[in-house]
């Protein structure tokens, strides 16, 4: 029976770590990407508060036609006015907020499906 693994990667943003660092992080995500030909899809997580940075942005389009979502987190920081403004411009974003658990189903749904034996993998809660 095949298994999933959800991988955490090395943030790329606002970790305070030397462009020596970051650069080598670069290479390790990099050459893990293009080493697993078996990936079913990327969460790109980024601060709702500070979406679309320069390097979020040159990240998506590294990633190109791999599959994706953007998750943007700390939604529960964001007016209503805000969110709707944020959704208009990521249209296929999904807001997530840990606190409100906003997002969660829908990201669950979408993870579902991209794999889907996740159902039968039961997180503890």
């Amino acid at each position: 029976m095949p298994h999933a693994r959800l991988v955490d990667l090395p943030g790329y943003g606002y970790a305070r770590v030397s462009h020596a660092q970051r650069a080598q992080w670069q290479e390790l995500v990099g050459a893990y990407l293009r080493s697993r030909p078996t990936l079913a899809g990327i969460v790109v997580i980024m601060d709702a508060r500070h979406p679309l940075t320069p390097l979020d942005r040159q990240l998506l389009e590294w990633l190109g036609a791999t599959r994706k979502v953007v998750l943007l987190s700390k939604a529960d920081k964001l007016s209503r006015a805000e969110q709707a403004a944020l959704k208009k411009m990521l249209s296929d974003a999904v807001l997530f907020s840990s606190v409100t658990r906003q997002g969660v189903e829908e990201i669950r749904g979408l993870l579902e499906g991209w794999l889907p034996q996740a159902a039968e993998i039961k997180s503890p809660r």
